[in-house]
């Protein structure tokens, strides 16, 4: 007997079915993208969760004062300075009588502000509270430098 649905002889071509797949179709570009997108941004937090346990370990966190007088009592071992944000980092001992012993040497962060010269201006200037009084230097010196750029880089001089 004859069977009149035969799925060979009939007139509409299938796509070939993609096991696994939904639907049996391909994926397409922007799936492909958007699965690249997600796999940097999971390994971008992977990387960066690594950081926050490296920094949980023994690390005391000083004040800009508090680093500083360790610096002048010559407490301080190592130092290293991050110009980009301001930090720093190093090993020191808590007080003096530790100087030497390195089972007592302990870790510290810090932020440098930087305002010490300004600061110790002021100190020893409290009557002068007038900006003009002290950024005097930094006025002479930005003259000095457009003077420079006008004269010797851009070779301005004497062509008016």
């Amino acid at each position: 007997m004859p069977d009149d649905h035969n799925d060979n002889n009939s007139q509409t071509p299938r796509e070939p079915k993609i096991p696994g797949m939904p639907g049996g179709k391909k994926p397409t570009r922007t799936g492909w993208l958007y699965f690249i997108l997600a796999c940097a941004l999971l390994g971008y937090a992977f990387f960066n969760m690594g950081s926050g346990f490296a920094n949980s370990s023994n690390t005391v966190k000083l004040a800009t004062s508090e680093m500083v007088s360790a610096i002048k009592q010559d407490r301080v071992e190592d130092l290293t300075y991050t110009v980009q944000d301001g930090s720093v980092t190093g090993h020191y001992w808590k007080t003096k009588k530790d100087k030497g012993d390195t089972s007592e040497l302990k870790s510290f962060s810090s932020t440098y502000v930087g305002s010490d010269s300004l600061a110790e201006l002021m100190a020893e200037h409290p009557d002068k509270f007038d900006p003009r009084e002290y950024l005097k230097p930094a006025r002479a010196n930005i003259k000095e430098l457009v003077r420079h750029k006008l004269v010797d880089v851009l070779g301005c001089a004497g062509k008016a």
